[in-house]
């Protein structure tokens, strides 16, 4: 089963091809702003490099989010354009659920719940709990740093994503903190391949409401 997976929520652009959960190409790059221009040309250079056409392909898979609102935006227009040109299927990953997996393949210990915390910028964070089989505990939320406490208790934690240092000041507890910038494209594919998550449909998960809310439409 060949998988295209491209991960466009955070802060850099990745893509892989995995093939039956091998990697056979991989490309990356640290480009917080303008995904737009980095995402297809490094879609291209991975099929290219693999010997690799769209008809080849039999699953393409994205992060949801939360994370970058013109990143995800990106990710998902990209993957949705390529449905409709080639009928390829799609399924998407939240974010969170993406760094709780990578958080259970990476840390030492096996014994801690998770805690997968995103940059939200203006001060704000994305979290979300998990169990220590990554198992989701509640919804992904967007809160300020300081009432981290209010969700994750006293308890010890490993905490996952580019926000952690950001709750991390505000809590007691020593904790197991895994730094990323990036969500692991290579284990995105593999665990669409293997469904070890709910999938999603190519909607956008924004977390944070509206900055501008329509106005009500003035009666004449």
């Amino acid at each position: 089963m060949n998988i295209l997976a491209f991960d466009t929520s955070m802060s850099a652009c990745s893509v892989a091809l995995v093939s039956d959960n091998k990697l056979i190409s991989k490309q990356e790059r640290m480009n917080m702003h303008g995904h737009s221009e980095v995402l297809i040309p490094l879609i291209e250079t991975v099929l290219y490099d693999s010997n690799t056409h769209y008809s080849d392909l039999n699953l393409i898979t994205v992060t949801i989010g939360p994370g970058s609102f013109t990143g995800i935006r990106v990710g998902l227009s990209v993957a949705k354009a390529i449905n409709t040109a080639t009928g390829i299927n799609t399924a998407g990953i939240m974010t969170t659920e993406l760094l709780a997996h990578e958080a259970l393949k990476k840390r030492v210990s096996n014994n801690l719940p998770i805690a997968s915390i995103i940059d939200a910028r203006r001060a704000e964070v994305y979290i979300q709990i998990f169990d220590n089989k990554a198992n989701p505990l509640n919804k992904a939320s967007c809160i300020l740093p300081q009432h981290a406490t209010q969700i994750l208790g006293s308890e010890k934690w490993c905490l996952i994503g580019d926000g952690s240092q950001k709750v991390v000041k505000f809590m007691e507890n020593e904790h197991n903190i895994i730094e990323t910038q990036n969500p692991d494209v290579v284990l995105l594919a593999q665990i669409a391949s293997e469904k070890r998550v709910k999938m999603h449909q190519l909607e956008p998960a924004y977390i944070r409401t509206p900055d501008i809310s329509q106005s009500k439409k003035i009666q004449p």
